[in-house]
């Protein structure tokens, strides 16, 4: 199963809080979302691809991911378009994605991906 974490928006409600980085890689609590989206995933992907676009260029300095999909033109895009680019580079059919900007309880993606392993039928929680 292959991870996709799309952070491409720039989180503007935030203010000033995301001038240097998007919001999924501000700290809440003293961890970035991106981390904690990341420990989610980790027990149910092989692959992660995480969609940058706003600041990309400060999150790269700072964070590593293995596989990236930088989306030039973020702010004339939505996230079906983010989704849409990291799919291009996507070869498994089984896909978890989570929005960068939500905290995700492992027990909700654990449900996803048991109800998707027993049924083999999509399977999509909001």
């Amino acid at each position: 199963m292959h991870g996709v974490i799309l952070a491409a928006g720039e989180g503007s409600r935030m203010g000033d809080r995301t001038l240097d980085v998007p919001k999924a890689f501000m700290e809440v609590r003293g961890e970035t979302l991106y981390h904690r989206q990341r420990a989610v995933l980790d027990p149910f992907v092989d692959e992660l691809t995480v969609v940058l676009g706003y600041q990309h260029e400060t999150v790269l300095e700072r964070f590593r991911p293995s596989r990236r999909v930088i989306v030039d033109r973020w702010d004339e895009y939505d996230n079906a378009e983010s989704l849409y680019r990291a799919l291009e580079d996507i070869d498994d059919d089984d896909l978890l994605v989570l929005n960068g900007d939500v905290i995700v309880a492992p027990r909700a993606v654990n449900r996803v991906y048991e109800a998707h392993r027993f049924t083999d039928e999509n399977v999509v929680a909001y």
